[in-house]
């Protein structure tokens, strides 16, 4: 993970990003076009001064699709850091300081209503039943991480506006609300092959929590598939629940594994729901070929996650039948 980010931070040296556009001097090496460049304030607008008012540039669709690409290897924390050391204020560093803030919140209608005016032009908030969370306005939270707080980033010279969250049903085919889709779309990359263990929301005073397992498919082309383990919760806000920032500490074992025993897992890990695992990531024991179909094989895992925030601690225990895909 460290060498990706590295690599990452290593593109962003190279590529020179700076705060105004460039043009083409007497030397023409120095108005050669970079890969990737950061306009903020009078380089974007000619009339702004706010340093939050910026923007990634970047010389074609191709550059962007490889960063966005190299950027779904980092966990959030790393995206994070990524944006920092780019001194870009990113969609998803803003969704990042509206959950801290939710996190922070005693849960008054006051709280709430300031929460929303201050942040409803850049963030979704579905007020849907009691679902009364934040949500990013885009469908793929690595693109959050190189659009700017409006959702724009800029592919040559053309400035482009990439949310696509606009209703409930849009935030259901993340896997991010709080009601679950019940109709699932067609198989794509991140999506479960064959069934899925989902233990459903157990509440506990002013706190809900949830786990998902299942064989998630990451990469269609290459069938690179993971164990995914999916740890959500909730807070309850005064008119319904919200998503905040917890920490979890999750430890398992897994089946199936090379050799004679099951395969061990750990992890702590603090921030927004939900906290997602990929264990055995393109492992091949997850499937194997038979003749001109897939098979999924059998699968299951005993897991324990302890919310730390409210000190409880659940068990999972889950096994999957084999399938075809």
């Amino acid at each position: 993970m460290k060498k990706i980010l590295s690599l990452l931070l290593l593109l962003a040296t190279i590529t020179s990003c700076t705060n105004e556009l460039d043009t083409l001097g007497e030397n023409p090496s120095e108005g050669m076009e970079k890969d990737i460049m950061l306009l903020s304030g009078s380089s974007l607008t000619k009339s702004s001064s706010n340093p939050d008012d910026n923007i990634l540039k970047f010389k074609n669709q191709t550059v962007l699709n490889e960063t966005i690409s190299n950027l779904k290897y980092l966990s959030n924390e790393d995206r994070l850091k990524w944006e920092k050391e780019m001194n870009f204020i990113s969609l998803n560093s803003v969704y990042e300081s509206a959950l801290d803030e939710v996190t922070a919140m005693e849960g008054s209608a006051e709280d709430y209503q300031n929460l929303k005016s201050k942040y409803q032009n850049y963030l979704y908030f579905p007020e849907y039943k009691e679902d009364y969370g934040i949500y990013l306005p885009v469908s793929d939270e690595e693109v959050a991480s190189v659009l700017n707080k409006n959702g724009e980033v800029m592919i040559g010279d053309e400035i482009v506006n990439l949310k696509d969250i606009f209703s409930y049903g849009d935030l259901q085919l993340t896997g991010n609300a709080l009601y679950d889709l019940e109709v699932l779309p067609r198989l794509s990359n991140k999506d479960y092959i064959g069934n899925q263990y989902d233990s459903g929301w157990k509440e506990n005073g002013s706190r809900k929590y949830k786990l998902k397992a299942g064989r998630r498919i990451m990469d269609v082309g290459k069938t690179e598939i993971a164990l995914h383990l999916e740890i959500s919760f909730r807070k309850k806000g005064v008119f319904g629940w919200m998503n905040y920032k917890e920490t979890t500490q999750t430890t398992g074992t897994f089946y199936p594994f090379p050799g004679p025993l099951v395969g061990s897992f750990y992890q702590e890990e603090t921030g927004r729901s939900s906290h997602d695992h990929y264990i055995e990531r393109g492992s091949h024991n997850w499937w194997e070929q038979g003749g001109s179909y897939k098979i999924a094989r059998q699968m299951g895992g005993n897991f324990t996650v302890k919310f730390v925030g409210f000190n409880v601690t659940a068990n999972y225990v889950f096994d999957l039948p084999e399938t075809t895909f």
